[in-house]
């Protein structure tokens, strides 16, 4: 049985190498950013969230510090969703997207910072 917090950042990291194909595609995920910019960012916190589930494929120290550097990211990056800076596009147009990726991000952090090395 998969613990809580290590499905949600196994679900979030398939998410985001999801999102990178389609950006890839040219079906952008996030408003007023450029393609390759979207790309980069969403490939790097994938692979970065991924390392964070390989506590034995790095020192533990070098793990420790990721995992909090990562929580530290989507902690601010929560407001950021919130207040509409960093716009999710919603392809149906019916409600804006803000306000779900600022749980998804705190719960992000609470899961990263809750991992059991």
């Amino acid at each position: 049985m998969v613990r809580w917090n290590t499905a949600l950042i196994y679900t979030t990291t398939a998410s985001y190498l999801a999102c990178a194909v389609v950006t890839i595609l040219g079906i952008p995920v996030i408003e007023d950013m450029p393609l390759l910019a979207q790309t980069l960012i969403l490939i790097t916190l994938g692979i970065g969230l991924s390392l964070t589930l390989q506590p034995r494929r790095i020192n533990k120290q070098s793990h420790a510090l990721l995992t909090v550097v990562m929580a530290t990211i989507y902690g601010l990056l929560a407001p950021l969703s919130f207040v509409g800076i960093q716009k999710w596009i919603n392809y149906y147009g019916t409600l804006s997207l803000g306000p779900y990726m600022t749980l998804w991000d705190i719960g992000l952090a609470i899961a990263l910072l809750t991992q059991e090395d």
